[in-house]
């Protein structure tokens, strides 16, 4: 992201929340913007500053030295290429050698710039062609905690709804095939249909401060192993019914694994009984 489009959002968004009446600005709060008028301000003058002394280190200005063999008009008139005779001492372009002060310019707009956007909330993004899908997730989270939860109502009480019509509407058409039975779309919106993984994280922090308040073995008491996992593979988008087993597969190699037990019990005397026949064979 470079630094006329970064500023140009700030102050667009600085612009937006600064429509506030007199009253409003001046209480005990007042508005975000009011409050960073100072950094606006500053970042405004210091990118006019920059952005002038950048076009006027474009600006191309050739000197010829007074008295000089070659004149200004050969130089100016000549195609790109040409060969003059001259002194190359007689002839230089104008430099601004201004690098080093624009470079403290510069520095100071960016730190402005950095603080306004976590003042406003604009979010500090990795500027890279391989952004993580983590990386996203947790800006996202960010903001959604900075706004107290606004999102995650607007999606509720919002999105949800709309969905609901719009898929109502697709279900009651003639030419569009109706579900199998027992089949039961699930409308996520919001956090919950682009960061599912937060999921996982919340019920990892759940399961670690239950076992803080009441032990390992007394919490394990009150979980549900099974919808545990069934909602870590789904915040990971992973196959809950490949990698989890049924409650029927469970309850089938618990009774073998009882029928097993069972029978190496039995075959304990068993065997006993028949190693004794087979001693008492040469015998007779």
């Amino acid at each position: 992201m470079s630094e006329g489009q970064t500023t140009e959002q700030i102050l667009e968004t600085a612009l937006e929340q600064a429509a506030t009446t007199p009253e409003t600005a001046s209480n005990e709060t007042g508005s975000v913007s009011s409050r960073s008028i100072g950094d606006l301000i500053a970042l405004e003058a210091l990118s006019r500053s920059i952005t002038e002394a950048a076009l006027a280190a474009a600006k191309l200005l050739i000197l010829v030295k007074p008295g000089a063999s070659i004149r200004a008009q050969t130089i100016a008139t000549s195609p790109n290429g040409a060969v003059k005779q001259g002194n190359i001492d007689d002839v230089g372009v104008l430099q601004m050698n201004k690098a080093l002060d624009l470079s403290v310019a510069q520095q100071r707009a960016m730190q402005i710039e950095q603080r306004l956007m976590r003042v406003f909330l604009m979010a500090n993004q990795r500027d890279a062609e391989r952004v993580t899908a983590q990386e996203v997730r947790s800006t996202i989270q960010e903001i959604e905690d900075a706004l107290g939860g606004v999102y995650s109502s607007l999606a509720e009480n919002v999105q949800k709804p709309i969905i609901h019509y719009i898929l109502s509407q697709i279900t009651d058409r003639p030419d569009v095939p109706k579900l199998p039975k027992g089949i039961e779309p699930i409308i996520a919106t919001g956090l919950e249909a682009i960061s599912r993984g937060h999921e996982a994280n919340r019920l990892l922090t759940m399961g670690q401060i239950s076992q803080q308040l009441l032990g390992p073995q007394e919490a394990a008491q009150y979980f549900n192993p099974r919808a545990i996992l069934t909602r870590v593979a789904t915040s990971l988008n992973l196959d809950s019914d490949a990698i989890i087993k049924s409650e029927e597969q469970i309850q089938q190699e618990l009774e073998m694994a009882q029928q097993q037990q069972a029978l190496s019990s039995v075959a304990g005397p068993a065997g006993q009984v028949l190693a004794a026949q087979v001693r008492q064979q040469p015998q007779q």
